[in-house]
């Protein structure tokens, strides 16, 4: 996670960092979140001397932009760069991690940075920031059809944190879901809809373990739909409304288009909780939310349960073990740069006094801002 930055060197173009913004970063991390976009938060927990900003000090970094800020100048642009090191090092990490209380502990990474000697900023103090990432992969649900059962299962869905597609080829059924759900495409966080002359089409384009609902109006629209998504094999759960007798026919024609049979189990049909008895729409919503619901639970899924919020987000065992094993490398710092002065014809009571001087420890965390 180092960095090899040479002060002699012009600062870098502004085009290769991340756009900057004003926003504050407690409201940036929650609008990132909503938006289940990957992003760094870098607090400056240690400072030793002179420094562009005080312990307690926060910004947030994504992939393509940057909120708030640290300082500014090589030490933010470091910091930025670590930062980023860090999102692309989880990019790949698994969407799937245990349902305990680890599942809040965000990835944290510690760094001492020398402003003077390794920056060659002329504040000349040591600041030392913890980086923590964190990833929202909410699960993804894709429902095909925009019927009476869905209407009544957006009832429910849409106040949990999961993020869902509704897919239809009638727009005007789009449109009135969202109004008899008092929700709208622009004002909901979690919905989104797909307008699309061939539904069954459309399976390409989802992401691999998302969980699918086929409640189409037309079964040789739900057999299309099912056979794309058997053929992908990469679902994390299908869910086919029908009766036994619609399935077993279903069953056949899967067959007969070469689907091996234990792709074909992955299938549930009838959908939903058997123990949740009714066939009124809202009596089927509730029979699929709660089967739904304890599927997540049971697939252990990534920030499902209830998430720790961005301000909560320091572990303080795991940090305090970060710090630890960072303070070596500093000390290292420290004596390499005690090397450089003598290198360069400094005495070595010039530069501990002038080490004495400067280095003034402030509170290593800051309180909740």
């Amino acid at each position: 996670m180092t960095s090899s930055f040479d002060p002699r060197q012009p600062p870098p173009s502004h085009n290769s960092m991340p756009k900057m913004h004003e926003q504050d970063w407690l409201s940036a991390a929650n609008y990132l979140s909503k938006k289940q976009i990957p992003y760094v938060i870098a607090t400056v927990i240690v400072v030793k001397g002179s420094a562009p900003r005080d312990a307690g000090s926060k910004m947030v970094i994504t992939q393509e932009n940057s909120y708030a800020s640290i300082g500014g100048g090589h030490l933010e642009f470091q910091a930025i760069q670590t930062a980023l090191q860090l999102i692309a090092d989880n990019h790949h990490e698994p969407l799937s991690h245990s349902y305990t209380d680890k599942h809040c502990a965000p990835h944290q990474h510690i760094e001492h940075y020398q402003l003077a000697a390794k920056l060659g900023q002329c504040c000349g103090g040591q600041v030392t920031i913890l980086f923590e990432y964190f990833s929202v992969n909410r699960p993804k649900l894709v429902i095909f059809g925009a019927g009476h059962v869905t209407k009544a299962l957006l009832n429910i869905m849409q106040a949990l944190p999961i993020h869902i597609t509704l897919v239809d080829s009638r727009e005007a059924l789009l449109d009135d879901t969202f109004i008899e759900t008092n929700t709208s495409p622009q004002s909901s966080d979690n919905i989104v809809t797909c307008l699309s002359d061939q539904p069954e089409r459309e399976i390409c384009t989802f992401a691999a373990n998302t969980y699918y609902l086929v409640l189409t109006h037309n079964h040789q629209l739900d057999f299309e739909i099912c056979h794309n998504i058997l053929k992908r094999d990469d679902a994390a759960y299908i869910g086919l409304i029908g009766s036994n007798t619609k399935w077993r026919r279903f069953v056949q024609r899967f067959r007969h288009r070469d689907i091996q049979q234990s792709r074909i189990d992955t299938i549930r049909c009838p959908v939903g909780n058997s123990n949740v008895p009714g066939k009124r729409p809202m009596e089927v919503a509730v029979s699929i939310a709660a089967e739904l619901i304890a599927l997540f639970y049971q697939d252990n899924l990534h920030d499902y349960a209830p998430r720790c919020t961005p301000h909560l987000a320091i572990d303080g065992s795991s940090l305090q073990k970060l710090f630890n094993a960072n303070e070596d490398q500093h000390m290292q710092d420290n004596k390499h740069l005690a090397d450089d002065y003598k290198t360069k014809g400094y005495k070595t009571k010039d530069y501990k006094k002038s080490s004495e001087n400067k280095l003034k420890t402030t509170p290593a965390i800051s309180k909740q801002e």
